[in-house]
């Protein structure tokens, strides 16, 4: 977003996801951003993933109950150039997830996984380049996903790692 030249911007998706196999699973997206001069932006997103409705069982196939499973995160980005070429992006994220309900898995109670994470990343850009007489635009770039807290969707003390990328 450092690069980017409109002083601002908006977008929003939705997309079934699977919807050949669940009708009723999707994920929505809304994103947005405001150039604050020439070398700072800052954006702002929300994600929201709905799993569709999901009847629960027992071991022998009693019924436990419905719940719609569902997540969403909530970013904040700053972003800035450090050079004419060279600019840093830096992301606070809010996730939370709710897989159950609060309904009984396997015997253990359970619970909506919270999270905060960041991600940090780089980019080059060199909108002069050639190769031979031919133009074009050189970008490289590098970023880690996912620095958090670990979670957990039950009371026991094991919790996991969220997916950190790099």
């Amino acid at each position: 977003l450092a690069f980017i030249e409109s002083p601002m911007g908006a977008t929003m998706s939705y997309t079934p996801w699977l919807k050949n196999l669940v009708p009723d699973i999707s994920l929505y997206y809304v994103a947005g951003y405001l150039k604050l001069d020439k070398y700072q932006t800052v954006g702002a997103s929300l994600r929201y993933f709905t799993m569709g409705n999901i009847t629960f069982t027992n071991n022998t196939g009693g019924g436990l109950g419905d719940f719609s499973p569902h997540e969403f995160s909530i970013d904040g980005s700053y972003n800035r150039k450090l050079s004419e070429n060279f600019a840093l992006g830096i992301v606070g994220r809010f996730i939370y997830s709710n897989l159950t309900g609060g309904l009984p898995v396997a015997g253990a109670s359970t619970k909506a996984a919270i999270a905060g994470a960041s991600d940090i990343s780089f980019i080059y850009v060199d909108d002069k380049f050639k190769i031979g007489k031919s133009k074009g635009i050189f970008s490289l770039g590098a970023t880690i996903n996912n620095i958090g807290n670990k979670v957990s969707y039950s009371s026991s003390l094991d919790r996991d790692f969220l997916p950190m990328n790099l």
